[in-house]
């Protein structure tokens, strides 16, 4: 494969573009916020047998990413060998769009459509992780070391606007049909249907790269065998990378915090703080198209200060980013609509302006069949009315009573702007005080109240774009700055395996400490992994590191390794 062919780099950077929708509607906008929407309406905010859906999520998301984090190296390898980097990608590539694909047929199974929800997705994931293994190592086969950078950061541009453009067309439609759950699942679908079709045209414009200088061409058999013993040799190798490895153990921290942010975020965002389906929507749109310059403005940053001191830059927003997640939390509804129910007195009864819309299943029904099942311009008696207070204080959803006897307003335990009396939510508490209260924006700008966590998580969105692709364009271009380019696939696959390692640690930290603790004790964890994993990154020789990649390549190419 010739190096530094613009059609090869543009169909390099076209499988960014069309697996990024899986990234955008399917990780991050959609799938989360539908999943709380489907956990809470069969589960309530007690969650399924004491796990609340944030936990319930992370390790869907961890045992998927294991998978991936354990046959990720011993595929890298035999990728090298065998030359089977671009087959390797189809395959996951086609697995992983069909069971996006399958992610409509969520219906069959009533009441448990979460859960089938989660199954499907976590497959889908191992196809569009395992497949960024091989995608990544064909980098330093496709451009030469000066060019890692920009290409890395292009790649993540086309990426963010390939996947921003779905999400655009997702949030239009899904909008103008009212949140239709069949829309949404419409919509899901078609992100297997955009991944792969725009994935042919990396198919067919970028080839095989061609194999190292081995004394002889070993067989499928030989290879499979000495794919887990050169791994365990490289694992043993520590001293000779050990700036490589120094690295990978950074990388493991840090990577380990931003993902498991990326993971939750939606699900946190839809059960913790109540931001509706289409707001998320709305503002991972705007962090895909913020976050495409920002890729390329940290690519330019890294020109003048260095890769690794671009790389700390963005770590550092990162920490802050983690910081205003902990502090996110909901205003009190003090406008009668903003409440969940809004009643007013009419000389003998009251007249509800404004109720909840809910599913007739799952913990939606026990609440109608417990309160009774209302709608906007119902009428109800006292007795009625009374019932319905008096249960909502015991409730996720918040009344507004306006006149007689019952007038006032109540605001249930479990409703999203509760902060609770954990270890750490004197933060919460004191950001709603002297931050979110301040900032309180008129009512018409916002739904149901909500608008003061939705403008929260607009804001860290905006934070996440401005980072997201420069930290990860980076991570790989500085990983692939300081790895012998003869055994990218090998490496690439102990980078996959470290990244994908911490997909599935940090999701599982996360939800133990969510489920002994609380949700905010699980995200100061993140915090400290970050923090750990910057600090090690000091540590990283860059100019050591390529000195002695370089001289592994030198031997390599020469045919001295059998």
């Amino acid at each position: 494969m010739p190096k530094n062919d613009e059609k090869t780099i543009f169909g390099w950077c076209m499988y960014d573009w069309a697996n990024s929708a899986f990234a955008t509607s399917i990780t991050t906008a959609i799938l989360p916020a539908y999943f709380g929407v489907l956990f809470v309406a069969s589960h309530g905010a007690a969650g399924w047998k004491g796990w609340s859906g944030e936990s319930l999520w992370a390790f869907g998301v961890s045992f998927a990413t294991a998978i991936v984090a354990l046959s990720s190296p011993p595929l890298g390898v035999i990728a090298d060998r065998l030359s089977l980097k671009m087959k390797f990608l189809k395959i996951y590539a086609f697995a992983g769009s069909l069971c996006t694909i399958l992610l409509f047929t969520t219906v069959w199974l009533p009441g448990y459509d979460w859960m089938w929800l989660l199954g499907f997705y976590m497959l889908a994931n191992i196809g569009f992780a395992g497949g960024n293994v091989f995608y990544n190592s064909l980098l330093t086969s496709i451009v030469d070391e000066d060019q890692y950078d920009d290409v890395s950061s292009k790649g993540f541009a086309y990426g963010y606007i390939g996947g921003g453009l779905l999400l655009l067309i997702h949030l239009i439609v899904i909008t103008v049909s009212g949140n239709n759950p069949l829309v949404i699942r419409l919509s899901l679908a078609s992100v297997g249907i955009w991944w792969f079709g725009w994935g042919l045209v990396t198919f067919t414009t970028v080839s095989e790269p061609s194999p190292i200088n081995l004394a002889s061409k070993p067989s499928t058999g030989s290879t499979t065998k000495m794919a887990f013993g050169e791994l365990w040799q490289t694992a043993q190798d520590i001293r000779k990378f050990k700036v490589l490895f120094t690295y990978l153990l950074a990388f493991l921290l840090f990577n380990d915090g931003i993902q498991t942010v990326l993971s939750v975020a939606g699900v946190y965002a839809a059960i913790t703080l109540g931001v509706s389906l289409t707001f998320q929507m709305g503002t991972i749109l705007i962090l895909q198209f913020v976050g495409a310059p920002g890729a390329i403005i940290f690519s330019k940053i890294a020109k003048k200060i260095g890769t690794k001191s671009a790389l700390f830059i963005t770590l550092f927003i990162w920490m802050l980013v983690v910081l205003l997640a902990i502090g996110m939390s909901a205003l009190e509804p003090v406008d009668p609509a903003e409440h969940d129910y809004r009643l007013e007195w009419k000389e003998t009864s009251y007249t509800i302006f404004r109720a909840p819309s809910l599913k007739n299943e799952g913990s939606d029904a026990d609440w109608q069949e417990k309160v009774g099942k209302w709608n906007t311009d119902d009428t109800l008696t006292i007795n009625q009315a009374q019932l319905l207070k008096e249960s909502t204080a015991q409730s996720r959803f918040s009344i507004h009573i306006t006149d007689g006897e019952l007038a006032g307003p109540t605001i249930g335990n479990d409703h999203p702007s509760q902060i609770g009396d954990g270890w750490i939510d004197f933060i919460p508490s004191a950001f709603r005080t002297y931050v979110w209260q301040p900032l309180r924006v008129p009512l018409w700008m916002g739904t149901n109240g909500r608008f003061s966590s939705s403008l929260q998580f607009l804001l860290l969105g905006i934070f996440v774009g401005l980072v997201m692709g420069g930290s990860q364009a980076l991570a790989r271009s500085l990983f692939a700055t300081i790895m012998p380019e003869t055994r990218s696939g090998e490496f690439f696959g102990f980078f996959g395996f470290i990244g994908k390692a911490a997909s599935v640690i940090g999701p599982l930290l996360f939800g133990f400490m969510a489920r002994i603790f609380d949700r905010r004790i699980g995200i100061l964890t993140i915090l400290a992994i970050i923090l750990v994993g910057t600090l090690i990154l000091k540590f990283v020789d860059v100019n050591e590191g390529r000195r002695i990649a370089l001289e592994e390549d030198e031997k390599r190419r020469k045919g001295l390794y059998a």
